[in-house]
């Protein structure tokens, strides 16, 4: 059921192994997303039907300092947009917490991992053209 994070096993605040992350959304709804990691979940919510996912892929590149990827695939539940919107919102807190579990287990700290996460993506997104 681990992610890989070795501080979970250690107590530490910052990660756990089970997340549940709530936000608001349009209007007065509410969602709430429950994060297990594994092959394998046991979620206190029991699933019902089908899933929403994406596939990241990242390569090395020949230039030094270089990484390039990107998303190869994604398929929605829902075709409707606002419960796409939710399934983006339960992306976005399901790998938000994989990656800060991954970045603990390899050295790096949480907090400098949580900038790393959002900061430098956002900033470029919403830059001005050069």
């Amino acid at each position: 059921m681990g992610h890989g994070c070795q501080r979970c096993h250690r107590g530490a605040r910052s990660c756990k192994s089970r997340l549940v992350v709530t936000r608001r959304v349009a209007g007065d709804g509410v969602v709430t997303t429950e994060v297990v990691h594994g092959p394998s979940p046991e979620f206190e919510h029991e699933p019902a039907g089908g899933e929403y996912s994406l596939t990241l892929v990242g390569h090395y590149t020949t230039t030094p300092g270089w990484t390039c990827g990107g998303v190869t695939e994604h398929e929605y539940e829902s075709d409707q947009g606002a419960k796409r919107l939710n399934e983006l919102l339960g992306m976005r807190s399901i790998f938000h917490h994989w990656w800060l579990g991954q970045c603990a287990a390899c050295g790096g700290e949480l907090e400098e991992g949580a900038r790393q996460l959002v900061g430098p993506v956002v900033q470029q997104f919403f830059a001005p053209p050069t």
